[in-house]
């Protein structure tokens, strides 16, 4: 096929596509993209893939921008909004006077000076200097400007630190995601994450003690150490910290340290107990695998 003529073509033509992206794993927000790629392998054809002029496909037009008007047109009435992408980078539970928030971390290039100030909120981005000035309490989903005036100067830092955290925790995490015990061990930490948004707090802490003993695993496999099929992280940690990890406190393990039974106990765990769970266990799964990144850069 070098042309389409009808629509009848066109249908057959986008559910075959559609179907490889499918079988190919291309998630739905990034299929509309990638199909005008497949459709100009399989037609022999180039397509514009911007800026296209701001209109519907013409009838019976299918080249040039009409066609590619009419690909994006066919995902948008098949997915909807499926095709909306959430691009940040992070997203995390916190607690603001009691309530659970999201504080989502959008992609940011080049530097910027974070702030968190609630009488900017909503307000035009300023600049400081060269750099953008960002406030975080932007980024909590639903805060309103009174409830953000009520906070005091420890919750803004709580909130302004977790923000930072995010990045640098996203950053050190790309380095190990071809390895599967971590990436088993971030999916954990999205795991609990959700579970809080859901009130689910057995589930969330089970999920943050999974994260950590992944994490361990992870490194004891990477130093060629068996390890124990065993939740107890104090002991993990013992044997990661006999092949050189950094010392953890044990203290910050037993905020983490439960029985797979919590997950059907959920009403022993409150909500600042699963938040200090999953919090903790992402600074020592931090602090575990910025030790195997430097670990391993000395090795080669």
């Amino acid at each position: 096929m070098n042309q389409l003529l009808d629509e009848n073509q066109f249908q057959k033509l986008m559910e075959l596509v559609n179907y490889e992206l499918q079988k190919e794993n291309v998630p739905i927000h990034a299929r509309p993209l990638r199909s005008l790629s497949k459709v100009c392998q399989k037609l022999g054809i180039g397509l514009p893939i911007g800026p296209l002029p701001n209109r519907p496909p013409q009838d019976q037009v299918f080249s040039g921008d009409d066609l590619s008007l009419r690909i994006f047109e066919w995902f948008d009435d098949l997915y909807g909004e499926k095709l909306e992408y959430d691009f940040s980078v992070w997203s995390l539970p916190v607690e603001i006077s009691g309530d659970i928030y999201c504080l989502k971390c959008p992609l940011i290039v080049g530097k910027v000076f974070m702030v968190a100030d609630p009488d900017e909120m909503g307000q035009e981005k300023r600049k400081l200097g060269e750099n953008r000035l960002i406030n975080v309490l932007d980024y909590v989903e639903g805060l309103t400007p009174k409830i953000a005036k009520r906070m005091s100067f420890k919750a803004k830092c709580y909130i302004l630190d977790m923000f930072h955290f995010c990045y640098s925790f996203n950053d050190l995490s790309k380095t190990f995601k071809e390895k599967d015990l971590v990436a088993k061990g971030l999916a954990d930490i999205e795991a609990s994450s959700f579970h809080v948004f859901g009130r689910h707090f057995g589930l969330s802490k089970w999920s943050s003690l999974q994260a950590m003993e992944k994490i361990l695993k992870a490194f004891l496999d990477g130093c060629g150490q068996k390890f124990e099929r065993t939740h107890d992280l104090v002991f993990l940690t013992n044997t990661a910290e006999s092949q050189g990890l950094p010392a953890i406190p044990k203290q910050d393990l037993q905020v983490i340290q439960c029985s797979p039974s919590i997950r059907y106990d959920e009403e022993k765990v409150s909500l600042n107990e699963a938040l200090m769970a999953l919090h903790i266990s992402m600074r020592l799964c931090f602090h575990v695998l910025d030790f195997m990144k430097k670990n391993n850069s000395e090795k080669t």
